[in-house]
């Protein structure tokens, strides 16, 4: 322990004192060089003094890291922001402290460097969005987790939940079946007791999601995401209130959290026209090792054998025509998904009126064969600054997609479990279903049609005014009509036992909220 703590001393700048079991801590009344010496001991060096003091009011700053860049060279400045350190000829300085710019300067000659480090104001400034209004992120107390626009156009994904994975201490996003547009499960901190659920509440520009209606319809034994129909390009910034405090003002809604969306708004100037256009293949990464037709053979033979039976018995003999094959039912049910995705977006506006209007379209295929999404999406926001203390504005979005998916997730488990002695199509040519009642993945992912149509309307009207300086008084209409038709077809082979009743399912569910903020006032 004791030579643990003379290297962090060394490092860190830091005194310990221990007695018996306790450990105190304290600033070491010198500077310490953090000196890594993996510089060349034969590059000349030079000692470089001088200060660290914040622009704003020529304080000292301490604590400031000192580095030299490229090396482990460095330094903290101490209490009277002072600080000492050698370098090699032409280095680079590279001065950072939380809350401000950092800085890089190039040694040319000089000994004595005095740095004056500025603010970083967008840092300090940024805002984050609460309920019914938004505050600074250094006047922030709750647990709110923000993803900004810059980190989402860096995230290659077609799905919103996927930009929460990773990003959001504290949430769980887990994807229920892998297919496009498949069911999500999302948690905020683990599950609540309240209402009987674990969804978050999801406001979208002020809207509340009703994902009830989307996530009910499960004739195919997997639920739809109600994310799916939200194209990620649109997103200026997603906020995850993960704490009481924060999502108080949505009452026991908001039992699981909530995540806020909002939308890419207009800015003042000249339209801006964006076009994008993707295109990608996924693959499943690696293949699960099964055995092939030969060795699950002997170790069927081996087992009957070991058990006092006589070989062949489970049904395995090589002579038996439906059980002849050689068959890789991962390489028959998984492939090289294309994925094409295009999106145009134009914005603008003037001092008083400002407009985003996006439209994209995505047509996903899944690794697994016989899925797919296709969605179309449209979004208009405007605002409009009516008068010096008066605004008013509309968001509205429309998305159609639809879904195709296979039966009870592709029943992915057949892929691994049914044995691979079974091949794909008997002799006649017609599939075969279900080997010794061993469910044929392929079969039932081209013998059933399972698909969703959805079409979703969110809008919301709203005014804001400002009768005083800090204090704004909001009232608006918002609306969330979804319009959701899932159609299933069973081919009658793969009833068992045959004398099964065949059918078709057709099922439709509309479903539409409203909600009315008369006046609200709050504190900006």
């Amino acid at each position: 322990m004791g030579d643990y703590l003379r290297q962090i001393s060394a490092q860190a700048g830091l005194r310990f004192e221990q007695v018996n079991n306790v450990i105190m801590v304290s600033r070491s009344e010198k500077d310490e060089v953090i000196n890594t010496p993996v510089v060349d001991l034969a590059v000349q060096m030079r000692k470089i003094t001088g200060q660290v003091m914040a622009s704003e009011d020529n304080t000292p700053l301490p604590g400031v890291n000192i580095t030299v860049q490229g090396t482990t060279l460095g330094v903290i400045s101490d209490n009277e922001g002072r600080f000492s350190i050698d370098v090699p000829e032409s280095a680079t300085l590279v001065f950072s402290f939380v809350g401000y710019l950092t800085e890089a300067v190039t040694i040319t000659g000089q000994t004595v460097l005095n740095i004056s480090m500025i603010p970083d104001v967008k840092s300090l400034n940024e805002v984050v969005v609460i309920g019914y209004g938004s505050v600074k992120k250094p006047d922030l107390t709750g647990a709110v987790s923000t993803i900004s626009s810059q980190q989402i156009d860096k995230i290659p994904t077609l799905s919103v939940a996927n930009i929460l994975q990773g990003k959001a201490a504290g949430v769980d996003v887990v994807s229920n079946t892998g297919e496009p547009g498949g069911g999500v499960t999302i948690r905020i901190r683990g599950t609540s007791t309240l209402n009987g659920g674990s969804s978050p509440l999801f406001i979208v520009d002020g809207v509340p999601l009703q994902t009830d209606g989307v996530t009910s319809l499960n004739m195919g034994g997997s639920a739809l995401n109600p994310l799916a129909d939200m194209d990620p390009s649109d997103i200026e910034s997603i906020q995850v209130l993960k704490d009481a405090a924060s999502a108080a003002i949505y009452g026991s809604r908001a039992a699981n959290g909530v995540v806020i969306v909002t939308t890419k708004r207009g800015k003042a100037g000249k339209p801006t026209l964006n076009i994008n256009s993707t295109i990608g293949v996924s693959k499943i990464a690696n293949k699960i090792g099964v055995l092939n037709a030969r060795q699950f053979r002997d170790f069927m033979f081996d087992k009957d054998m070991n058990n006092g039976g006589a070989p062949g018995a489970a049904g395995v003999d090589s002579l038996a025509g439906s059980n002849s094959g050689d068959t890789d039912f991962q390489d028959a049910m998984f492939r090289q998904a294309l994925t094409k995705k295009f999106d145009a977006k134009i914005s603008g506006g003037t001092d008083k009126l400002r407009y985003m209007i996006s439209t994209g379209f995505l047509d996903q295929d899944g690794i697994v064969i016989k899925t797919n999404l296709k969605r179309i999406n449209t979004r208009i926001n405007v605002d409009y600054q009516a008068y010096e203390n008066l605004k008013i504005g509309s968001n509205f979005s429309y998305t159609r997609s639809t879904n195709t998916r296979t039966d009870q997730g592709s029943n992915i488990k057949g892929v691994v479990s049914i044995p691979s002695i079974y091949p794909i199509f008997l002799s006649d040519g017609t599939y075969n279903v279900a080997p010794n009642d061993k469910l044929n993945p392929v079969a039932y992912a081209n013998l059933i049609k399972n698909q969703a149509i959805t079409n979703r309307f969110l809008g919301s009207e709203y005014f804001e005014w400002t009768p005083i300086k800090g204090l704004i008084a909001k009232s608006s209409f918002s609306v969330d009509y979804s319009d959701i038709i899932e159609n299933v077809f069973r081919n009658k082979l793969t009833y068992i036992p045959k004398s099964t009743d065949h059918k078709a399912q057709y099922r439709g569910n509309k479903s539409l909220s409203w909600l009315t903020e008369k006046l609200t006032f709050f504190i900006h």
